[in-house]
């Protein structure tokens, strides 16, 4: 399974453990995702060496655990396939995990997990004018843009090379 984050973790007996530090001795720790909880496994190469599964908390639901699964797939998907609508991600993913217990307000979490994973994609719109003026230099990096930037008098002007060279020579005046 992997965490909201994108990392991995490992789901036993209900409890989530996400991974910690590697040891000496190519030892592998993972911790429970709960910070006050104690439990830990320890793997050597793939082989579980040591476990201290005493947590001072009740395990997570199975509907919690598939939820967030679901939700974390969702959000990996709405990042790779930004044209494809919510509501079809959702039920093929549904689909596909089999998943029965799956409420409405489930649905409109991962919905709006799929707005909020996409909004972090684009960049931010200014707000205002100073920083729309800012904004300028880094957006222009991308390409080869002639602007006017009259902080001033509030005057952006943006074209290219070639949009000039096509507004000379076709411009006639009626």
């Amino acid at each position: 399974m992997l965490s909201q984050r994108g990392k991995d973790m490992k789901v036993i007996n209900g409890y989530k453990f996400r991974f910690y530090r590697h040891l000496s001795g190519n030892i592998d720790k993972w911790v429970c995702t709960r910070k006050n909880c104690n439990a830990y496994l320890k793997y050597y190469e793939d082989d579980l060496e040591e476990e201290n599964l005493d947590h001072n908390h009740d395990s997570d639901s199975s509907n919690t655990l598939e939820r967030q699964k679901l939700t974390n797939n969702l959000k990996r998907k709405a990042i790779e396939d930004i044209c494809q609508r919510p509501s079809k991600m959702i039920h093929t993913e549904v689909l596909k995990e089999k998943s029965e217990n799956i409420s409405t307000e489930d649905v409109t979490r991962m919905r709006k997990c799929i707005h909020h994973a996409r909004m972090k994609v684009h960049p931010k719109l200014p707000k205002t004018l100073e920083e729309l003026q800012e904004s300028v230099p880094s957006f222009l990096e991308k390409k080869n843009w002639m602007y006017i930037n009259d902080k001033n008098s509030n005057i952006l002007s943006l074209t290219t090379e070639q949009n000039l060279s096509f507004m000379t020579t076709y411009w006639i005046i009626t």
